[in-house]
């Protein structure tokens, strides 16, 4: 291969670095290699903690006619060594910065970023906030003392006392601290004895008396909201990220008796641990904006999705991380630009810093998907299309941000209707008909108990663990290959 030029992508995310020929870090910089006589290949050499690795992965195509970016990265590649273990070392094609998010968990671990502050992004220094940030700051203070009291031996252990407990403030700091001790060699992932226990999970967790939960339709619109519209827009994201806590937990717990890669439950656990930070931000925003969760009701819609996807490890990465997480990646952008057309900046990085945090949860949901489908012998992009157009074919409307969701691995041939064949695309229209048919009122999603007849076939999880592993270390030769 031979270098040919350096180009600038003015669109790519400040959040993914990059590195030009001489190992400086450049924004939106890339190198040109030629891989064949018609076209050339764009990769990016990714630099962590002043590092250079050597984890290519094309990031856009073109002919020799001139450089373009397509919407979705369908790169053509050589069969050459070179070109294959250049692709093959981004394990599971997934999100740049996955390695880097994983490797700050320990140093995030011992940092206090529950609480919004400057050092994070734009701070509201009025005498009101003040004050209102003082009753968040004796409410998380209060629950910091119940968590004091709280010990357990394990991840799950953990998961199964976050479920239980209603008080969002609570649930957000057992969750730190789960992880802190996890991190810190203090607890273990599985809880002694456990057996069947997976079996007697309720079916919803412990929720605080308000707010509401109510059908989606009945939920205010902007226009018919009494809240402020800054405070509207942090309501919702509250209850979305208090959500994604018990989500989060929930997959540890249900599949703790698969007996995993520990790496998957330090992941869920990691998401869990970044949830809580949001929910934290957004609820003491929400205090400065002089509102409380529960200030207007909610949906269930989140936990309906948790529910369906509880009988299979596949189902519950597609609908969850790879469906409903990636929702954020497409409206996170959208909302930033509108608090900021409101006049309210602090919000709005709170927004932003979320929505940029997003990436790692959908990329862990990739990146497990794929390996499991892999070892199971399944193709990835056929389990996720048919698992979302039987459980839940409502999250596959667009908007979709094609560039965000395209950077953690997941590609437009997934989850875009048009870029399907016409047996799949006719097949989702027709079980969205079957259901609109049936429930005219409802949200599209198949109730837990419905049996279609298209669910996957059950895992033996005894053989996944062996095939996993053995794929595992098998990606593992190859990213240590020269």
């Amino acid at each position: 291969m031979s270098y040919l030029s350096r180009i600038q992508l003015s669109r790519i995310p400040p959040h993914v670095p990059h590195v030009g020929m001489h190992g400086q870090s450049v924004y939106g910089s890339f190198l040109l290699l030629n891989t064949g006589k018609e076209s050339i290949q764009t990769y990016g050499i990714l630099e962590v903690h002043g590092m250079r690795q050597e984890r290519m992965r094309p990031v856009c195509s073109s002919t020799t006619n001139g450089i373009r970016l397509p919407e979705e990265a369908s790169a053509t590649t050589t069969n050459s060594p070179e070109s294959k273990r250049a692709l093959r070392k981004h394990v599971g094609e997934g999100w740049r910065g996955l390695d880097t998010w994983r490797r700050e968990a320990h140093d995030r671990s011992k940092q206090n970023c529950a609480v919004w502050s400057s050092s994070l992004g734009a701070c509201s220094f009025s005498e009101a906030s003040k004050a209102e940030q003082n009753v968040y700051m004796e409410l998380r203070k209060d629950a910091l003392e119940q968590v004091s009291m709280v010990s357990c031996g394990s991840l799950e252990e953990y998961g199964r006392r976050v479920l239980s407990s209603a008080d969002p403030l609570v649930k957000a700091e057992l969750t730190h601290k789960a992880w802190r001790e996890f991190t810190s060699g203090a607890v273990g992932v599985h809880m002694d004895g456990a057996g069947d226990e997976e079996k007697h999970l309720a079916s919803t967790p412990a929720r605080p008396e308000k707010p509401s939960l109510v059908p989606a339709r009945e939920i205010p619109t902007l226009k018919e909201t009494t809240l402020h519209r800054s405070a509207y827009t942090l309501h919702n994201l509250a209850h979305v990220e208090l959500n994604a806590i018990d989500l989060a937990w929930d997959t540890v717990v249900r599949f703790s008796h698969a007996k995993l890669p520990m790496d998957f439950y330090a992941d869920f656990a990691r998401v869990a641990d970044d949830e809580s930070r949001h929910l934290g931000w957004c609820l003491q925003r929400l205090g400065e904006l002089n509102c409380r969760y529960g200030d207007m009701p909610a949906h269930n819609l989140l936990w309906e999705g948790c529910m369906v996807s509880s009988s299979d490890i596949r189902e519950r990465l597609a609908v969850v991380p790879m469906s409903q997480e990636a929702r954020g990646l497409d409206a996170g952008a959208r909302l930033a630009e509108r608090l900021v057309g409101w006049g309210d900046n602090v919000s709005a990085a709170i927004v932003a810093r979320i929505a940029e945090e997003e990436h790692a949860h959908v990329a862990v949901g990739v990146l497990w998907f794929r390996a499991i489908c892999s070892s199971l012998g399944d193709d990835s992009k056929d389990v996720f299309i048919q698992t979302l157009t039987e459980l839940c074919p409502d999250l596959l409307r667009p908007p979709f941000n094609h560039n965000a969701r395209w950077l953690v691995g997941l590609p437009r041939e997934y989850y875009d209707e048009t870029a399907w064949n016409e047996e799949s695309r006719a097949q989702i229209e027709y079980v969205r008909k079957r259901r609109r048919d049936t429930n005219p009122h409802g949200h599209g999603m198949m109730d837990e108990t419905s049996d279609t007849g298209h669910r996957l076939s059950p895992i033996d999880f005894d053989i996944l663990r062996d095939r996993l592993c053995l794929f595992l270390s098998q990606e593992e030769d190859m990213v240590a290959q020269p």
